[in-house]
């Protein structure tokens, strides 16, 4: 199921959206400021600004295909028109560090016992993943997995022991000794081609700050009940980490959607 609005012109719909979301008086570069740390949970204008599909995640609205469209055009074009970037054809919107690794299970909070300041982080973090900073596009194509039909970001997410953790997403790409990520590699190859995987990534989508992202240790919520005191370290990791890189990137991205959105419509 994909997007039912179809967006015309992408740099207009961002304008509409900033004059709808925020104050219509302020100049274009402050509306663009709050984009800095804005999350995409808290639109609160007309249904067409989602994606008004099965799919809930801040990556995929119209809102942030326009968006990557404004960034990223002049990378993108060769591999992909404006309407299938939209309708999700070809790529995807893919999250860089998710919510879901750490707490799917929110119970865990009665059970650990966080500072006031440590949750604080744990809240401002919550905020800043559903933000422009965190979200990039990856090439879509599947290819056969474990009887299922499986992309770069499903791969990620559920298999392998990724446990949806950036960092081991990227040595794979790098070190590409996965057969799954090889095939995967392959079936994208549209956009891939010969060129080393990770860094064809970075390089279209600004993900250098992602370096920030190495953990010693993986875990996921269901790794809670066996190490509760590890368990709590790693989340205070994870989340600074994570604002850090989220904080940097979301700098490069909005100064890029400046720039962008000042030339002529």
């Amino acid at each position: 199921m994909g997007n039912k609005y179809y967006v015309e012109n992408p740099k207009k719909f961002i304008l509409e959206f900033l004059d709808d979301q925020f104050d219509k008086d302020l100049k274009l570069e402050k509306k663009l400021d709050k984009l800095l740390d804005f999350s995409f949970s808290e639109i609160s204008c007309p249904l067409k600004y989602h994606n008004q599909s099965y799919r809930e995640d801040g990556d995929c609205t119209n809102l942030a295909y326009s968006i990557y469209w404004c960034l990223w055009e002049d990378r993108l074009k060769d591999y992909a028109e404006f309407k299938e970037i939209l309708y999700g054809k070809k790529f995807s919107g893919d999250t860089i560090c998710t919510w879901k690794t750490l707490f799917n299970d929110s119970r865990f909070f009665l059970l650990l016992d966080f500072s006031g300041v440590q949750l604080d982080q744990i809240k401002r973090f919550f905020k800043l993943f559903q933000s422009i900073g965190n979200f990039y596009l990856l090439p879509s194509n599947t290819v056969r997995f474990s009887s299922k039909n499986v992309s770069l970001n499903l791969y990620r997410g559920d298999f392998n022991g990724m446990k949806d953790y950036f960092d081991t997403f990227r040595d794979a790409l790098i070190e590409n000794n996965d057969n799954t990520i090889k095939s995967l590699i392959d079936e994208n190859n549209f956009f891939f081609g010969s060129e080393n995987p990770w860094k064809k990534l970075e390089e279209t989508f600004d993900l250098q700050a992602t370096e920030k992202l190495q953990f010693e240790k993986h875990f996921n919520y269901s790794d809670f009940i066996l190490n509760q005191r590890d368990y709590k370290k790693h989340i205070l990791e994870y989340t600074e980490k994570s604002i850090n890189m989220i904080e940097e990137r979301s700098k490069i991205i909005v100064e890029k959607l400046k720039e962008s959105l000042t030339e002529k419509i």
